[in-house]
Order: structure tokens, then sequence, then C-alpha cells
């Protein structure tokens, strides 16, 4: 498994966007069943719809909050913070 440096939250990712973006980036946490049915309403097939919610459940229980060395084993250098990710792909989100 790959992975940056450090486990961050979707809320600190949220705020590292939005300090680059100079504005406010909010998380909002929606219920499961709201966020099933909004993203079956745009036509996201209801197999994606409910893999996208397990991986948000297990990503809220912490499972996700992994730290790796892959990164460095596999190439030699530590993986970059996505603070710096950001920094350079700022326009991406502009």
């Amino acid at each position: 498994m790959l992975s940056g440096p450090e486990a961050l939250t979707v809320g600190e990712q949220a705020a590292i966007l939005g300090r680059h973006l100079g504005r406010e980036i909010k998380h909002v946490d929606v219920p499961p069943e709201a966020a099933r049915q909004s993203m079956l309403a745009a036509g996201v097939p209801e197999t994606y719809a409910n893999g996208l919610l397990e991986l948000h459940a297990a990503t809220r229980a912490g499972q996700t909050a992994l730290v790796t060395s892959t990164v460095r084993d596999l190439l030699g250098r530590s993986p970059d913070t996505f603070d710096s990710f950001v920094a350079r792909h700022v326009a991406a989100w502009s």
C-alpha cells in the first residue's frame, strides 16, 4: 500500500486545500443514506455508490489512516506531503 508521510483526516485535507486556494473549504460529513440517495439520483451506479460509502465508513472509522514505508522502500526517498502536492498542483483546483 502506498501512502504519504502522514495520515490526514478529510477535514485536514480540506483545510490544506483552502489555505492554498485562499478560501475556506470545509468537509461536511453527509449522512450515509443521504449521500447514497444523492449519488443514485445523479446516476451513479448502485454498486459504485455502495463501494464509495463503504470506503467512507472505513475512513471515518480510522481504518485507512495508515502510513507506510513503501514509497521510501521503492524510490529511496520520502513521499511528498499532501501540502507540497497541493502547492505544486493548486491550479487543478483553481
